[in-house]
């Protein structure tokens, strides 16, 4: 009695793709966050480094690397 009684039946659902629902995200770190990873580094490994308050005070804001990359 498959077919026969069609009122209770649920209607189907249609899959969308995967790619349809959202689009990808990027994978990684900003290229904001790289750079300042890389000054820190950087700082980091520098025969005599300054203190983690000096480094806090003196830190590259996103504006300026935005500034730089327009820049270059």
């Amino acid at each position: 009695m498959r077919g026969a009684d069609t009122a209770h039946q649920q209607p189907r659902r249609v899959k969308e793709p995967p790619a349809a629902r959202h689009a990808p995200q990027p994978q990684g770190p900003s290229t904001l966050h790289k750079i300042k990873a890389i000054r820190r580094w950087c700082h980091m490994h520098t025969p005599a480094p300054e203190s983690c308050a000096w480094l806090a005070t003196h830190a590259i804001t996103d504006e300026q690397i935005e500034r730089l990359n327009e820049q270059a």
